[in-house]
């Protein structure tokens, strides 16, 4: 079975034997074909396979089943890409094929000891942010993942374009300087506030910006008053997006408690970023239990893969 998470931050390709035996996982670059193109896209979903089989330590070989996880499936067109990218994969022979957003995999990896449809909540918070609820029914919803215009509040880029505002707050003399706006500036690499303008819009970067992150968390961390009030700004719209899908969830089934889980870049920032969202997920949803994810979201596309070589996959996300 080969597993595979694609998104805007890389792409992560798992093979193995069912869900559980891992043979190797690779890496490649973005493919999140919104940012790169569908060719490009390819190439990268085809590097992290390959490189998945130079970790395994075997030649490629055929595999029964494959399910791609990408970031932006939403449609029935985004559908339509996908599966002609899964498509792609060499050694894929008479593979029967899956896909889904990174949502619906991210959602099978940590709650993967949950028995299906895994009833839960799982936030996934890395450059965008976005929150999926299954009720014990299968059925499910999301919210938030809408982009860095519409609705990505509390991600990465969130926390990062939140740091630039502040840099030019101080600029313009309207806003508090602390150590944030002179550490943003070395961190991006120019000298005043406007350098900043080529990094939004259109032609802007942004993972450039949502890689400010780690440094507004960091600084959050030991007391500075910017980053601390840029955090606890983004903690709050990650904590609305749990407690909307647990609210969700809960009027759907008629059940009580709920658990929830939370994955992606952000999360890797520790006791920083997860004590205080733990804390205002439980002040809005009491009944909201922390989870620890399971496992990986390309852990959860390799499960996938083998619950769709069973015959046994269907897509209840709808995005």
């Amino acid at each position: 079975m080969i597993g595979i998470d694609g998104g805007g931050s890389g792409t992560r390709a798992a093979i193995g034997h069912g869900g559980d035996a891992v043979l190797g996982v690779g890496h490649a670059g973005v493919s999140r074909w919104g940012d790169v193109g569908e060719e490009e896209a390819a190439v990268q979903v085809l590097d992290a396979v390959e490189d998945a089989w130079r970790a395994a330590g075997e030649a490629p070989r055929a595999a029964d089943s494959i399910f791609l996880g990408l970031a932006g499936v939403a449609t029935a067109a985004d559908h339509e890409v996908a599966q002609r990218l899964a498509r792609r994969i060499e050694h894929r022979r008479r593979a029967r094929i899956a896909v889904g957003s990174d949502l619906r995999i991210a959602h099978a990896g940590a709650l993967a000891d949950v028995a299906p449809p895994r009833r839960g909540v799982v936030l996934v918070a890395g450059t965008g942010a976005a929150c999926i609820g299954v009720d014990g029914t299968g059925a499910a919803a999301c919210c938030g993942g809408w982009g860095p215009h519409l609705g990505d509040d509390g991600g990465g880029h969130f926390l990062g374009l939140q740091a630039m505002r502040a840099v030019i707050r101080s600029g313009d003399g309207r806003g508090p300087t602390t150590e944030l706006c002179a550490r943003v500036l070395a961190a991006l690499e120019i000298e005043a506030p406007r350098g900043m303008l080529r990094l939004v819009g259109p032609d802007g970067d942004r993972r450039r910006v949502a890689a400010l992150a780690p440094l507004v968390i960091e600084l959050a961390a030991n007391r500075d008053v910017l980053a601390a009030e840029i955090l606890g700004r983004a903690v709050g719209e990650l904590a609305g997006l749990v407690a909307h899908a647990v609210a969700r969830v809960q009027a759907a089934d008629g059940e009580d408690e709920v658990p929830w889980a939370v994955v992606g870049g952000l999360a890797e920032a520790g006791a920083p970023l997860l004590n205080p969202l733990r804390e205002e997920v439980r002040r809005r949803c009491p009944s909201a239990r922390w989870a620890v994810p399971a496992r990986t979201p390309v852990g959860g596309a390799l499960l996938l893969a083998s619950e769709t070589n069973r015959g046994s996959d269907r897509d209840a996300t709808g995005r």
